[in-house]
């Protein structure tokens, strides 16, 4: 055997080495009594009161996005298994409960664990804000740099007051050590209007500091809350599948048209999943890409590859476009981007794209045809997809659109409740089939730990669960 950094075992049992070692190891005590050896002074120390000073800003919104990244990167993983876009092909059973359609099980142990990202994201988002607003931030004498440090707070802590309303029944907003109390299901709804208010802020301090770019994303961002909003309008309480399932919200529109003014070229709001955001344990990425427990669902949308766990790198795409009978190329663009990333993807929070599918909704949902098929050309146009001219229903293809281009983006599950789908591997009998409407529960972890947590009627409540 080789010995360990070249010195041969037998020469560490000489009794000289032995000698020699022990001598310099009671020189260095010693030498060390003269002085106390716990009196050091770490560099790294840094006390929460740094954070009162205005130069801890930009650290401070950093810390928000890289929070929020891996709040989404691991609800995203856990969230999509729930729906038609993942399916479990692994050994961990939580993400079979979730892929037969167990939404509301406050004892999964993935959605759990995700839950003490989206908590820090939160609890990060209204700290930047409040320490940044304090620092004079918001105010009209604050330099350009200042202002878009706070716009970027606000829109990211946006993002994740949205995601928490797009996948939760109930959530509580505790500061620090202090418990706070659950809302209620039936106040989720004020989490979108949180986002909307925190945009609302962010918009002035774009425009006054003329970034276009940042204002479109803001602009673009609070279409997508104000159509969420409304979603969550049509399935709340939990229970039944709309009549008429199409959002055409007046806000949300005119938010789609003023970002599409100053976004182009295929744009996209997203962020990269690097390390050490990629927690191994729950992250999107390592799950379907390394460890192969959860993988692009094989019933609709992919074709897999022989071992049943990935998708068929030569032939990925089994989902066909409406128009062409093509196999589709944006699903395709996606995967390969998506496992060529492998631990470390992008996730898209908001997009050129989804301004489209918006406004070609609110068309529909008005009887205006010429409108529809304006919109849903101007997104098909970006992939050279032959337009659109009545060859399939309008609401298939906004369907298979809205499916495509919103891939793995946390908007799949309600649109399967207010559509009337439901994913393949649902179960008879699971509360996403007896349920439309229902989301994640608080999970086991804060019930535990929080004082003030009280078991109050759950979306799952409302259908007798």
């Amino acid at each position: 055997m080789t010995p360990y950094n070249r010195i041969g075992r037998s020469a560490l049992r000489s009794k000289w080495l032995r000698g020699t070692a022990t001598a310099l190891a009671f020189a260095g005590v010693s030498a060390a009594s003269a002085c106390d050896i716990l009196d050091v002074s770490n560099p790294n120390n840094v006390s929460e009161d740094a954070l009162n000073n205005a130069a801890a800003a930009p650290p401070l919104v950093n810390g928000l996005v890289a929070a929020t990244t891996r709040a989404l990167s691991s609800i995203f993983a856990s969230y999509s298994t729930a729906t038609d876009e993942l399916m479990w092909v692994g050994s961990r059973d939580a993400y079979n409960q979730l892929d037969r359609g167990a939404i509301s099980e406050q004892s999964n142990e993935f959605v759990d664990l995700s839950l003490f990202y989206v908590f820090e994201a939160r609890y990060l988002a209204n700290n930047a804000i409040d320490r940044l607003v304090g620092f004079g931030f918001e105010d009209a004498a604050a330099n350009d740099n200042s202002k878009l440090l706070l716009a970027r707070a606000f829109l990211y802590s946006a993002i994740i007051y949205t995601t928490i309303a797009d996948q939760f029944d109930d959530f509580a907003i505790s500061n620090k050590t202090i418990a706070g109390d659950n809302i209620g299901p039936a106040n989720m709804v004020q989490l979108y209007d949180s986002a909307v208010s925190y945009l609302d802020r962010a918009e002035p301090l774009a425009v006054a500091i003329a970034d276009d770019a940042a204002l479109g994303d803001i602009l673009a961002m609070r279409a997508r809350v104000k159509h969420a909003r409304a979603v969550w309008e049509l399935l709340n309480p939990s229970g039944t599948v709309p009549s008429n399932p199409l959002v055409n919200d007046a806000g949300a529109n005119a938010d789609a048209q003023a970002a599409l003014a100053l976004i182009s070229g295929d744009h996209k709001l997203r962020v990269e999943v690097t390390p050490p955001l990629s927690d191994g344990n729950v992250a999107i990425g390592f799950n379907v890409n390394s460890r192969l427990e959860i993988t692009f669902d094989t019933v609709r949308y992919t074709n897999p590859d022989e071992t049943g766990k990935q998708a068929d790198p030569l032939n990925p795409v089994k989902l066909r476009d409406p128009i062409t009978n093509a196999p589709d190329p944006v699903l395709r663009a996606f995967i390969d981007e998506f496992v060529e990333a492998k631990d470390s993807p992008f996730l898209t929070i908001v997009s050129q794209r989804e301004m489209y599918l918006i406004l070609a909704e609110g068309a529909l949902a008005a009887g205006n045809t010429a409108g529809f098929t304006t919109q849903i050309n101007l997104l098909r146009a970006l992939d050279g997809l032959t337009p659109y001219s009545g060859q399939v229903a309008a609401r298939t293809l906004l369907i298979h659109e809205r499916s495509v281009n919103l891939y793995l983006q946390g908007r799949a599950l309600n649109d399967l409740y207010r559509f009337g789908r439901q994913a393949p591997g649902w179960d008879v009998g699971e509360d996403a089939l007896t349920c439309p409407g229902i989301l994640f529960t608080i999970t086991v972890s804060e019930r535990l730990a929080n004082p003030n947590f009280s078991d109050s009627p759950s979306g799952a409540a409302a259908c007798g669960l």
